[in-house]
């Protein structure tokens, strides 16, 4: 079974190579409809979340990468190239439930649907994203 997932993640990453070299524009638009089916998909959990069948993530503490830290430093033993800081991502309160977990994401996936489809159909060039 696992070699089979490799083997659809190898045809998968080749296929999707090949048509960003035939069509870049149309695999930042396939990856921006990704994008709307995660917010989509988000939204639902929120629903199940406000309606009380997904009740113990409205109670469940947020994982420690989404709380807001000032900053982690790597430890001192490790070489001046491997030291560095980094600020938590979603920089959620300490008190932040997986409820607002789950909204900082579907925020998150809206902007990237927002630059991948909209920027787009305004015929704007696409550079490196800058998120």
């Amino acid at each position: 079974m696992r070699f089979l997932v490799i083997l659809a993640q190898a045809a998968f990453t080749t296929s999707f190579l090949l048509a960003y070299l035939a069509s870049p524009r149309y695999c930042h638009r396939f990856v921006g409809y990704l994008e709307e089916q995660a917010v989509v998909t988000y939204t639902h959990i929120l629903e199940g979340i406000d309606e009380g069948t997904l009740q113990e993530w409205r109670e469940r503490a947020a994982p420690d990468i989404a709380i807001k830290w000032k900053y982690l430093h790597a430890p001192k033993k490790l070489p001046i190239k491997v030291q560095y800081c980094t600020l938590r991502y979603w920089q959620l309160p300490k008190e932040a439930t997986m409820r607002d977990v789950i909204l900082a994401i579907r925020a998150d996936e809206a902007h990237h649907r927002f630059y991948r489809i909209y920027r787009h159909q305004r015929n704007e060039v696409i550079c490196l994203c800058p998120f």
